[in-house]
């Protein structure tokens, strides 16, 4: 049976979302229909939206969010969650396959397994021009919506205790900075940290920091806004790009971070980050450029001085695992979700909250079923 809803579909590229009535098909076998109670805006979102980065329209996105199971397909495998009719769980755009030669490796995070659900949308528009249409099933979630149908590994459950507005902070940026520092790069105890980019993953990378007891822990982004929040999370020293940054990081942390998260999308952060390193450090980048940019490092500081860069996708996560850890940890006062999140708006002002979330020095804007 199929369900009937609304989702915000994107037309054309930067245009305001349309409130439609869609259907969804029901969930096969493998597959989890969730009905949705909090979505938060990425800037991931915002590039498809714009246009800069290209995807077939029309499309609904949204891939950060949280909700409560209606119906389920038949178990993949054994091995799968169980989950029932009225779990609630956490909703992200990380899927795994388990036999893959990325999962193989532990490396959920890049499985690349095709599913039906990537074969064809299972969104349908019930109105309008487009009538018919199967709109994209944007980051394969499609959650600036009312429900979603997804794979069961895109879901983990969590207590009932945890209000569905925080809880969808853990479908992507909370997620991607706390692996950025706990799976990709696992520092030692009195290291030296710095992240780039106070947004929604790096306010995660410092807080991830800060649990390994840093002598530094550095935070670095254009807001100040963003800054104040990254001293009150755990940063050491906060300070705004410039020329002469990594002049005045060498000498905060006595030759350079060991650590340096890049948690924007840019270039030219990635070449400061890369000067920050002491010899022998490593930057790990987790911000997403568009498509084919690059950025120039001095190639000799690879072999002269042992610096390495490595990426990590969504921070080398594992959904249930990560989000098991994350629970624990703000469950024990560890982890800060409420001071991540930023505005909330009712789902029919979902443009007002993609406004506001492109505005500088703003937290993550959640949007409420």
């Amino acid at each position: 049976m199929s369900s009937t809803f609304q989702a915000a579909v994107a037309f054309a590229p930067n245009a305001p979302l349309d409130l439609q009535p869609v259907t969804l098909d029901p969930p096969q076998t493998g597959e989890v229909l969730v009905a949705l109670k909090a979505c938060a805006v990425c800037h991931s979102d915002l590039h498809y939206i714009s246009g800069a980065w290209k995807t077939p329209l029309p499309a609904v996105f949204g891939h950060e969010a949280a909700g409560e199971i209606v119906e389920l397909g038949e178990r993949t495998n054994s091995t799968d969650e169980e989950l029932r009719v009225g779990d609630q769980v956490v909703v992200s755009l990380l899927r795994t396959c388990g036999a893959c030669p990325a999962c193989t490796r532990s490396e959920e995070s890049l499985c690349a397994t095709q599913t039906r659900l990537d074969e064809r949308s299972p969104l349908r528009l019930l109105e309008g021009k487009h009538k018919g249409t199967r709109p994209f099933h944007g980051l394969r979630t499609a959650a600036f919506a009312e429900q979603v149908l997804v794979a069961r590994s895109q879901v983990t459950k969590i207590s009932t205790a945890l209000d569905g507005e925080l809880a969808c902070l853990l479908g992507c940026g909370v997620l991607t900075g706390f692996g950025a520092v706990m799976n990709a790069a696992t520092p030692a105890e009195g290291s030296h940290l710095a992240t780039i980019g106070c947004g929604g993953v790096g306010l995660n990378c410092i807080q991830a920091a800060r649990l390994t007891k840093p002598t530094t822990n550095i935070a670095v982004d254009t807001s100040e806004v963003k800054r104040k929040i990254a001293l009150e999370l755990g940063a050491t020293h906060a300070y705004a790009p410039a020329p002469a940054l990594p002049a005045e990081v060498r000498a905060a942390t006595r030759g350079g971070a060991d650590f340096v998260f890049v948690a924007v999308g840019n270039t030219h952060a990635m070449s400061l980050g890369f000067d920050m390193l002491r010899p022998g450090g490593c930057m790990v980048v987790v911000g997403m450029t568009q498509e084919g940019e690059t950025f120039s490092i001095d190639a000799s500081m690879l072999a002269t001085e042992g610096k390495t860069v490595r990426g990590s996708k969504m921070g080398d996560a594992s959904l249930q695992r990560d989000v098991a850890i994350l629970l624990d940890l703000h469950a024990r006062g560890l982890w800060n979700l409420e001071r991540l999140a930023g505005e909330r708006f009712p789902f029919q002002n979902i443009n007002k909250a993609l406004d506001v979330s492109r505005s500088e020095g703003t937290l993550r804007s959640i949007v409420l079923f």
